[in-house]
């Protein structure tokens, strides 16, 4: 039983640091196969109501970082989806700092993640 509880808390401290999201370098294939799978790990009610917003951020620099890598957007349109990104992960990293969501700076974010959405169709449609 005590067996069971340690794998249990040691496989859920194991998923938590994956949970960290790391900016994708400009310059580096998204994946071998052109198909990305991505998750967000939400261990308590604040990060449950932004976890869609930090997987959205997640999923833009991603499509950048291959978008660039196809030559089907410029450096200076990936950094710019770079930038979008780093400002809605910073408002919702604020959202969560006290461990209780902050209304107001989780709308700002879901403002900025908006943005970032909207970054991307253009380019996407360019």
């Amino acid at each position: 039983m005590k067996a069971a509880a340690l794998i249990a808390v040691l496989v859920a401290a194991s998923l938590a640091g994956c949970a960290a999201q790391q900016p994708v370098d400009l310059q580096t294939k998204s994946s071998v196969f052109g198909l990305d799978a991505v998750a967000t790990l939400a261990t308590n009610e604040c990060e449950a109501r932004t976890a869609a917003d930090y997987t959205a951020v997640i999923v833009a620099r991603r499509r950048a970082a291959a978008q660039l890598r196809d030559g089907r957007i410029s450096v200076d349109q990936a950094k710019a989806v770079q930038a979008a990104a780093d400002e809605a992960r910073a408002a919702l990293d604020a959202a969560c700092a006290g461990g209780k969501v902050d209304e107001r700076v989780l709308s700002t974010a879901q403002q900025a993640r908006a943005r970032l959405t909207q970054l991307m169709e253009t380019r996407h449609a360019n």
